[in-house]
């Protein structure tokens, strides 16, 4: 009877045991899904918030202490710009996007529905900013400025060169 019982015991911690490898696995795939997603992109729009929500991944800013709710889904990428520019200004980096006119349409109708919630930019895979969504954007409006801001100089110069790269002058 004692045998049989330390048995049960020792099949039940192995099942408790099983299901929590399970658990944490199910946890770490939506993670390592959305860093894995942003390392082909040189630039992505996802939506992001600052309360957790099923799909959203918690994610550190690059240059910051601060960290928000990332869609696992990718609003905008490389195959939606037609032309891009990284230019060195006095607090950071700006660059300029021209999408297509469809990735134009979609980000105006996804940011027209989430007034008030933020767009997560990340450059070269890392994450540099959430944007609070203020106002509409028109389908018309195809270009798009990206200020990054409190990078450091090597990440800077990392994400200016990959932009570059990417989409030279006149390509």
């Amino acid at each position: 009877m004692r045998d049989s019982l330390g048995r049960e015991r020792a099949i039940m911690k192995t099942s408790v045991l099983v299901c929590g490898l399970s658990a944490m696995l199910a946890f770490a795939v939506p993670v390592c899904a959305q860093q894995t997603d942003s390392v082909g992109s040189v630039i992505q729009f996802r939506l992001a918030r600052q309360t957790p929500a099923n799909g959203f991944v918690l994610t550190k800013l690059a240059a910051a202490d601060t960290s928000f709710y990332v869609d696992e889904h990718v609003l905008i990428s490389d195959s939606d710009i037609e032309a891009a520019q990284a230019v060195h200004i006095l607090n950071g980096l700006l660059v300029t996007i021209r999408m297509t006119p469809a990735a134009a349409a979609r980000l105006s109708q996804q940011i027209t529905t989430h007034i008030g919630g933020r767009l997560a930019v990340f450059l070269n895979g890392r994450f540099v900013e959430a944007a609070v969504i203020v106002e509409p954007l028109s389908s018309a409006d195809r270009q798009f400025d990206i200020a990054a801001g409190r990078l450091p100089d090597p990440l800077e110069k990392q994400i200016s060169d990959a932009v570059t790269a990417r989409w030279r002058h006149g390509q």
